[in-house]
């Protein structure tokens, strides 16, 4: 025979549900137990909900985390972030590349300059409510996932590096010439010229030193 429970079940077969309007949902309810995501009893009410088609399905830990928020951004009849927390980053960098924000989407008054969800990453809620995991910084995305990561330092710019190269190891080898009598062969001769072109902003065009010869004095 069939039971009332058996009746609900066969019209709400997710179990899980929340009501919406055009750009948010109007609250989640346990259609199995009438119970909403918040703790109250739908009682009575639950036999004017609305049908299954004109509702959002919920997973169990999205109901879960609807116990908290008063309402869930939707676009299109869907959840517009169903995995509510996100790591952002760069989608137009080379992996890995590090996190640059973290998004509660369901925690926002607005979502308004917030990433689509398709170039975002899902954290699930233990990783979220982590603080080590979600610190500022040695975090990063690679191929869909977060993973440790500590960005590399910043290159020197090449207008930097062949003053420095001037300044430095070209000056302490030709000391080492004057002092042996001797002189610079030609590769080292054409390794001067071309990093003095940098350091003196007439090459603009090369992005960093040549390699060192390997014959110096001649």
């Amino acid at each position: 025979m069939l039971t009332a429970l058996d009746a609900i079940k066969a019209a709400y077969p997710a179990r899980y549900y929340a009501s919406y309007d055009e750009n948010q949902t109007q609250g989640a309810c346990d259609m199995w137990t009438g119970r909403m995501a918040d703790g109250r009893s739908l009682g009575a009410a639950i036999l004017d909900a609305e049908p299954a088609s004109l509702m959002i399905a919920l997973t169990e830990e999205q109901f879960n985390m609807m116990a908290s928020v008063y309402s869930v951004p939707v676009k299109d009849g869907k959840l517009l972030y169903p995995a509510r927390y996100y790591a952002g980053y760069d989608t137009s960098a080379a992996q890995p590349t590090q996190v640059t924000a973290w998004f509660d989407t369901w925690g926002m008054t607005s979502v308004v300059g917030v990433p689509d969800s398709d170039d975002l990453i899902a954290v699930s809620a233990t990783d979220w409510h982590n603080s080590s995991f979600r610190a500022s910084v040695g975090k990063g995305v690679y191929a869909g996932e977060i993973i440790d990561f500590t960005p590399p330092p910043l290159p020197v710019p090449v207008l930097v590096q062949a003053k420095s190269e001037l300044t430095d190891w070209i000056a302490s080898q030709a000391s080492m010439a004057a002092a042996m009598g001797e002189t610079f062969t030609d590769d080292m001769k054409s390794y001067v010229k071309a990093v003095k072109a940098m350091a003196d902003g007439s090459d603009v065009t090369s992005e960093k030193l040549p390699d060192r010869p390997t014959s110096i004095l001649s």
